[in-house]
């Protein structure tokens, strides 16, 4: 085999086996983050996790940043500290609001537990949760973690995560974002938007 010919199947080899171990990598990465009740089975949802939510009798709601900032070991998952912002779970807090639970208010909650019973096993990868719940019941404080861009919803029980709600496509109200965001709103609260609403915005603003 002469020198440039050599070449060329020399370049086309390593083109082919990289596309293989990128197969293989895509592969693994989906069934590691898509389908992680394989790994924690833990984690796995159950409507009963949201059963505490439903009993108490007022919801702290949060509106927050999706920009991650880590305090060091915190002892509460919402904490202040010189130099950084009030967090929860690592996201900075842009507002709160205690409130008793109202009928749309509850259909927050509802509307995430119909959609991950519903669950067909695709999440998107990533999680920049906007909005966070918080409710005690029996002396334990549970969380929810939300992020709606993405589909998912994380479960806390005394600062421990002990869930997560994939949201199904078929079953999720895309609308409970806004409504959420305008219960914060009419509280004085700002919000954070994700990029698309951003964009979609600043069109209508033009």
């Amino acid at each position: 085999m002469n020198k440039p010919g050599f070449r060329r199947w020399l370049r086309r080899s390593i083109i082919a086996i990289g596309c293989i171990l990128g197969f293989i990598l895509t592969a693994g990465l989906y069934f590691v983050r898509w389908t992680p009740y394989v790994f924690r089975p833990e984690l796995s949802y159950k409507s009963e996790q949201l059963l505490p939510f439903y009993k108490a009798t007022e919801w702290t709601l949060f509106s927050l940043s999706p920009k991650l900032v880590f305090a060091d070991s915190p002892s509460d998952p919402v904490v202040s500290a010189p130099n950084v912002p009030e967090l929860f779970y690592d996201h900075p807090i842009l507002g709160k609001v205690a409130t008793p639970i109202t009928s749309d208010i509850k259909a927050i909650v509802a509307d995430l537990d119909k959609s991950g019973k519903h669950w067909s096993g695709a999440v998107y990868a990533c999680f920049s949760p906007r909005h966070g719940i918080r409710a005690v019941e029996n002396g334990k404080v549970h969380d929810l973690l939300i992020c709606y861009e993405c589909a998912s919803a994380e479960i806390y029980e005394n600062s421990v995560q002990v869930g997560t709600i994939y949201l199904s496509s078929d079953h999720y109200d895309r609308n409970q974002n806004e409504r959420f965001n305008a219960i914060l709103i009419r509280a004085g609260i700002p919000t954070a938007l994700p990029p698309q609403e951003k964009s979609l915005n600043s069109e209508s603003d033009q």
